[in-house]
């Protein structure tokens, strides 16, 4: 009888987020070497459902109200289906957060299914630490979320989340070894066709989410104020942005919409985007600096990195892991938050910079490596 391995994620295809990916390619790995896989995911009701891929050969349960409100509505329905075929052992769990509730399905999975083997992923932070200066408040959040999330997690077998960082934060929280498994890029990007020039303008892209945090007007204000300065010829730099807007920031970017400095395309399918990034000069990460020195990883920068386009590094620490990582790619055009800088930066753009990329480190981040390391872990 073959293995079973069961996925819980908070999306998972055809919903067009960046977390679907992990865990597609989780239960693509295990199907290939032969598990049954069952999968357990947020339907997306609301979501973008662009994200087509192959789901053939996986079981897929989907809540109707999301892993975080419908926890107890799922817990039910796992308890249920486990005593409806109690003769399916399920082997290996693996639960990715956030939600919080991906960990809390993750515990009771495992005590369902005792010598079940958990591995508790994390693509993010739950409470060992704020990346935005935002603190825990109260005595929910302060004492009793901590000690339920240590609680619940010293029963897994694995830790595993997604830089060396957050590995070393979650280390200390929790007392234990946390393995790093990088999200990875799309190998068929690599096959997209390259376009490493634009007539008469300069194309540099972000595609992703815009908010406060993660905001590139440092950007288009240098390019706006080197254009009215004379230094650079109006209209040679367009920033071409494709993901949503958080409404606090649609009116103060619109001003760079209205002057053609800012090309907003809306949120697109993510083969558009990567169609996008394949076509610009540049792609641009924007990012807080202090959450980049406590090891925040964006899984964006390994699509860039795919595309093997050089990258505007905004806000980024250039001691820290995300800069290391860009760097080591060949692919850092410019990393920091000091305007002068970046207007020098600009100014050499325009006249034209070229760059290697490093093929051999750029490979190893292809999802389908960093997936199969994260099998090796536990099976």
């Amino acid at each position: 009888m073959p293995k079973r391995v069961l996925i819980i994620t908070p999306n998972f295809p055809p919903v067009n987020k960046v977390s679907s990916l992990r865990g597609y390619y989780l239960a693509r790995a295990f199907a290939n070497r032969g598990w049954d896989v069952e999968v357990l995911a947020s339907s997306g009701n609301g979501e973008d459902q662009s994200l087509v891929r192959e789901v053939s050969g996986f079981s897929i349960t989907r809540t109707q109200d999301g892993l975080r409100w419908g926890v107890i509505q799922t817990i039910l329905t796992l308890f249920y289906k486990r005593c409806k075929r109690s003769n399916e052992q399920i082997n290996v769990v693996i639960s990715t957060y956030g939600p919080s509730s991906s960990h809390v399905l993750g515990f009771f999975v495992k005590l369902l299914h005792h010598p079940c083997v958990w591995v508790a992923d994390y693509r993010d932070l739950w409470c060992s630490g704020s990346y935005y200066g935002r603190e825990l408040r109260g005595p929910i959040s302060s004492i009793i979320v901590p000690f339920v999330e240590r609680f619940l997690v010293k029963f897994s077998d694995f830790v595993v989340t997604v830089s060396s960082g957050l590995a070393s934060n979650l280390s200390r929280f929790l007392g234990r070894e946390v393995s790093v498994v990088y999200n990875g890029y799309e190998s068929f990007i690599e096959n997209i066709p390259q376009s490493h020039a634009h007539v008469g303008h300069l194309q540099i892209c972000y595609t992703g989410t815009i908010y406060r945090e993660r905001n590139p007007a440092l950007l288009l204000e240098t390019i706006s104020e080197l254009e009215e300065a004379g230094d650079i010829p109006k209209g040679i730099v367009r920033v071409v942005v494709a993901g949503r807007i958080d409404g606090d920031l649609q009116e103060e970017l619109s001003r760079f919409v209205e002057r053609e400095l800012l090309i907003y395309k809306g949120f697109l399918s993510r083969e558009d985007s990567y169609a996008i990034q394949c076509s610009s000069d540049y792609c641009l990460i924007a990012e807080d600096y202090q959450a980049t020195k406590k090891g925040v990883v964006t899984g964006k920068v390994f699509e860039y990195i795919g595309s093997k386009k050089p990258i505007i590094a905004l806000g980024v620490a250039p001691d820290s892991e995300l800069a290391d990582i860009i760097n080591r790619a060949g692919l850092l055009a410019y990393c920091g938050q000091d305007k002068s800088d970046l207007a020098q930066f600009i100014r050499r753009a325009v006249s034209g910079i070229c760059y290697k990329p490093n093929d051999e480190f750029i490979s190893n981040f292809e999802r389908e490596k960093q997936t199969m390391h994260f099998v090796d872990i536990v099976s």
